[in-house]
């Protein structure tokens, strides 16, 4: 998951930085034409935050303790295996990425929407 937020917000990222630069230029098309990545990209995140967001509120209830790890076998600690270790440590939390998602969001806040989305009702789309 964390890999792919990265790769989504990376990538927006871009075509933001792209869409500021043209933006510059007296030419309409050129701006034009970051317009449908825009959406896309905004979109995706948007549906990402969303759905990371529902996991987060059903999923992680951090004022619970740990549940108790029984033991298993021969006397070994359940949990303390290799594939056990690794398993804690992949663990995703949204948590740890709302500030990137958040500067990238902000970022986006930034463009000359108006150069891009004509009509104040695909401005007002893009925006929310």
């Amino acid at each position: 998951m964390s890999k792919m937020l990265d790769a989504l917000l990376s990538a927006f990222g871009v075509q933001i930085d792209a869409a500021i630069r043209d933006s510059k230029e007296d030419d309409q098309q050129i701006v034009m034409a970051h317009k449908m990545a825009l959406e896309m990209y905004a979109f995706l995140i948007n549906w990402f935050v969303r759905a990371a967001e529902k996991v987060k509120a059903t999923g992680e209830d951090e004022t619970l303790p740990p549940p108790v790890k029984s033991r298993r076998g021969k006397g070994g600690k359940a949990g303390t295996s290799r594939a056990a270790a690794s398993k804690k440590t992949e663990q995703w939390t949204w948590c740890d990425q709302i500030n990137g998602a958040m500067e990238t969001i902000c970022k986006a806040l930034k463009l000359k929407t108006h150069r891009i989305w004509m009509t104040s009702p695909e401005r007002d789309a893009f925006i929310t």
